[in-house]
């Protein structure tokens, strides 16, 4: 009889440990579905990023080649002389302020000299001496 009983319980150990193994089992194919959702998402951007960047591959070609186009159907001399050509704008007058009056009706401060030739020829030479 007791044979009988460890022999149960063994066998239920043995079925309990089994039990889990599928638990893993289920994680593992989780994982699985995650990791190719996860793949297909990024073909999906891949793919919107392609397209997108082929538009815009083939949007400046195409204007590029309107413009070679139209490149062609313009005389040459119209062409040449357009890109070389130099427009000049007149400047408009300038506004005449109240300081710009006196400033142009100003006196000469210094039109009259207070020393005489002598005495600057002595200032001069004064700082010359200083200088050396």
């Amino acid at each position: 009889m007791k044979k009988q009983i460890l022999l149960l319980a063994g066998s239920a150990l043995i079925l309990a440990s089994c039990g889990s193994n599928n638990n893993a089992n289920q994680q593992a194919a989780d994982q699985a579905k995650i990791d190719s959702i996860t793949k297909a998402n990024a073909a999906l951007q891949e793919a919107a990023n392609k397209q997108k960047n082929d538009s815009t591959i083939n949007a400046m070609a195409k204007a590029k080649a309107d413009s070679m186009e139209a490149a062609k159907h313009e005389p040459a001399a119209k062409h040449a002389t357009a890109s070389h050509k130099k427009t000049e704008v007149a400047s408009p007058a300038p506004v005449q302020t109240a300081q710009d009056t006196k400033f142009q009706n100003r006196q000469q401060g210094n039109a009259n000299p207070t020393i005489s030739p002598a005495e600057q020829q002595a200032q001069d030479d004064k700082f010359k001496r200083r200088g050396k």
